[in-house]
């Protein structure tokens, strides 16, 4: 039986999420955004950008530039 390969990457690391940056409570200690917001994520307002999924749509992105 052959395996399938999943490859789950983040929602910080797409070129398709904005951060959300206000209010001021959705920071992180460090005073990073933990929310953010994508056009392809319909379930609700906001996603986690920790969070680790299998995205159709996720576009890579390092240093804030497109890959």
């Amino acid at each position: 039986m052959a395996k399938i390969k999943v490859v789950l990457v983040t929602c910080g690391s797409c070129a398709n999420c904005t951060p959300v940056t206000s209010p001021e409570n959705l920071l992180s200690i460090k005073g990073e955004p933990i929310l953010g917001r994508c056009p392809h994520w319909t379930e609700s307002k906001s996603v986690l950008l920790s969070w680790p999924h299998p995205c159709k749509f996720h576009i890579n992105k390092v240093n804030n530039k497109v890959q």
